[in-house]
């Protein structure tokens, strides 16, 4: 059977070795150094790595970060495209960081919208002036009239 040589000789066989033979001490010296140097320059190629892994995951960690904005800003802008919701106005009120509530907030802001559109909170007479009730009827009907319009519930 043929003998399997291997690399990193073991214990045994140092032990054997060093039994047999007898080193000087520059010998010693020379083979330590020898390793340190072989040890110094494994751990500068290790620091080296873990420098660039520590970078490369700081750099992982802003995109990704960068990714979710972008990812959020475009999900906000398609929300108010789909309410019809201007530039201004999606900045300022829709806040939220997921789509449903996006879109439960756009649906609000939406309604009231309509609502100024169809009349609510308007005021017809504003800015016009009220004539004080005339001394020859004067009745507080009339002037209750001309102030509030012909409303059924003064009538």
């Amino acid at each position: 059977m043929a003998e399997e040589v291997s690399s990193v000789p073991s214990p045994a066989d140092v032990a054997a070795r060093v039994a047999e033979r007898s080193f000087t001490q520059a010998e010693v010296n020379e083979i330590v150094q020898s390793r340190l140097k072989n040890m110094k320059a494994e751990y500068e190629q290790l620091q080296a790595r873990v420098a660039s892994a520590e970078e490369l995951q700081s750099r992982n960690q802003s995109m990704t970060s960068e990714l979710s904005s972008l990812q959020l800003e475009t999900l906000r802008m398609r929300v108010a495209s789909e309410f019809g919701i201007s530039a201004e106005d999606r900045d300022i009120l829709l806040t939220a960081t997921d789509e449903d509530t996006l879109r439960i907030q756009a649906e609000r802001f939406a309604s009231f919208g309509l609502q100024r559109l169809t009349g609510g909170n308007v005021a017809p007479r504003e800015g016009g002036t009220v004539e004080a009730p005339s001394s020859k009827d004067g009745s507080l009907r009339a002037f209750a009239s001309e102030l509030f319009g012909n409303d059924p519930m003064w009538d």
